[in-house]
């Protein structure tokens, strides 16, 4: 072969290498930000699964806290209720006494 034509086809050989090293630095650029992402991707899910569980905590915690007030509010009114049922009972002894008076 020719000086010229090796000379073009170390040319051609000295491009392709400057190309795979571009695309070689490239790749390793994708895959820095790659793993950023995985890393971000990470610290997302952490967070999510401590989102999660603070609404279940909150979620429980409020279940106890409207069966608590239910409860209180039963309680006060059975206690309304009987008290009710007293005040009952004496004003129909109230209520025949004065009938008995009157007549």
């Amino acid at each position: 072969m020719s000086d010229a034509k090796l000379d073009l086809v170390l040319k051609k050989l000295e491009s392709m290498e400057n190309d795979m090293k571009s695309m070689k630095n490239e790749m390793e650029t994708v895959t820095n930000h790659l793993k950023k992402l995985d890393t971000k991707t990470d610290y997302i899910q952490s967070d999510v699964t401590t989102i999660k569980d603070s609404i279940e905590r909150i979620d429980h915690a409020v279940n106890e806290d409207v069966l608590a007030i239910l409860k209180t509010i039963e309680n006060k009114t059975n206690d309304n209720d009987a008290d009710i049922v007293v005040l009952n009972n004496r004003l129909f002894k109230v209520e025949s006494k004065i009938q008995k008076i009157i007549g």
